[in-house]
């Protein structure tokens, strides 16, 4: 039998990892406010990468010559984390501030920003960034910017 603590460990840490997760995500959806649009790309990915790891853990469990079924809500925690998670290509417009993947920014808190095209750009650390904003939806965000930082709107030629 393996020491306690090679069983508590992963599950601990599983679980550590699942409440950051919901911790940002909730702290996401209070700072965007209600989604106008997103695009949200990986999810077939995600979705693959599950189910590889639904069955590479289920080939491990039940190949093993080792007791590893203590291990299962651990293994089971991953795999809603890796489901929950922001994704990295992940970019919300939202009708108090913007998302992309891990980071989430009121429109208070933008660096600079300028409206172009199909998108609403913003720096986020000093880089440039796109969330998707449909032309026809673009007005009231504008105002909001406006009222907001308009003097951190950009000019085109930066």
């Amino acid at each position: 039998m393996a020491p306690f603590f090679l069983l508590v460990l992963p599950t601990s840490l599983a679980l550590a990892s699942f409440l950051l997760v919901q911790r940002v995500r909730e702290r996401g959806r209070a700072l965007v406010g209600e989604v106008i649009e997103s695009s949200l790309p990986g999810g077939t990915w995600r979705t693959a990468s599950t189910i590889l790891l639904v069955l590479a853990g289920g080939l491990a469990f039940g190949l093993s010559e080792h007791n590893l079924w203590p291990l299962v809500p651990a293994f089971l925690v991953g795999l809603l984390v890796n489901l929950l998670r922001p994704n990295e290509g992940d970019r919300v417009t939202g009708t108090e501030g913007v998302r992309a993947g891990w980071n989430t920014r009121r429109y208070e808190e933008l660096e600079e920003w300028r409206l172009t095209g199909d998108h609403l750009r913003f720096k986020l650390f000093g880089q440039w960034t796109a969330v998707p904003l449909a032309l026809d939806k673009q007005a009231p965000i504008h105002a909001r910017l406006l009222e907001c930082v308009p003097e951190r709107e950009s000019e085109f030629n930066q």
